[in-house]
């Protein structure tokens, strides 16, 4: 992964939620510049890692086609195995949103409608793209870093900072990731305690690349 790639595997997914829209819309990029530090390192001045992140408005079309606008987007990802982070949106609600990834690199997504007039239930489209986050210098072993990605509304510290000292093991052991059943995050109560494992996989490796490679950690 690095700026290049992650741009145009982002580009990509937004193409895949537009193409073929009626009425069709005018893309307008806005936020800030596509790429930035990463957001799941404690410190992302320190590490140096960047990710990308696109986020276009839906415009010049009536603001009473934006669900239906929406619609086409969740239906586009949905139709390429994209899967959901959190429940579909509740399209019994006048500006629905929803989040998603594509489970095969990690890429973070976003579909959301903001009002532009409430009474006539009138808004506008947005859709989001983060890329999982990468080295500007180093190159990664193939396969998405199991923990390098834009964590999800209502993650808590305690994850984000698993995520983070996960991400840095991946890169230090130099080895692809291979996702497997009971991958991801988790939280165990100890006691008093709540402890946060992030549970992750490597491809098959030999017995002589074990060497050295048995670690773990807890938030």
């Amino acid at each position: 992964m690095d700026e290049q790639h992650a741009t145009r595997r982002a580009q990509e997914i937004i193409r895949q939620a537009t193409d073929g829209m009626v009425p069709k819309p005018t893309l307008k990029q806005v936020g800030p510049g596509p790429v930035g530090p990463c957001l799941a390192d404690d410190d992302a001045t320190a590490s140096g890692r960047k990710q990308v992140g696109l986020t276009y408005q839906l415009t010049d079309v009536p603001g009473s086609e934006a669900k239906r606008l929406l619609r086409h987007v969740r239906d586009a990802w949905v139709k390429k195995g994209y899967a959901f982070t959190s429940r579909d949106a509740d399209w019994s609600v006048p500006f629905p949103k929803f989040f998603m990834r594509t489970p095969t690199d990690d890429f973070w997504m976003n579909g959301i409608i903001g009002p532009t007039n409430k009474e006539a239930g009138e808004g506008i489209v947005a859709i989001s793209v983060t890329s999982p986050c990468f080295a500007e210098t180093a190159q990664t072993p193939s396969g998405a870093n199991p923990a390098a990605h834009r964590t999800p509304p209502g993650t808590t510290d305690a994850e984000r900072r698993a995520l983070g000292h996960s991400s840095r093991i991946y890169e230090a052991l130099g080895v692809p990731y291979q996702e497997q059943a009971g991958d991801g995050v988790s939280r165990v109560e100890d006691g008093a305690d709540v402890l946060t494992h992030h549970t992750w996989s490597t491809v098959p490796l030999s017995k002589e690349a074990r060497r050295g490679c048995a670690v773990g950690g807890t938030a």
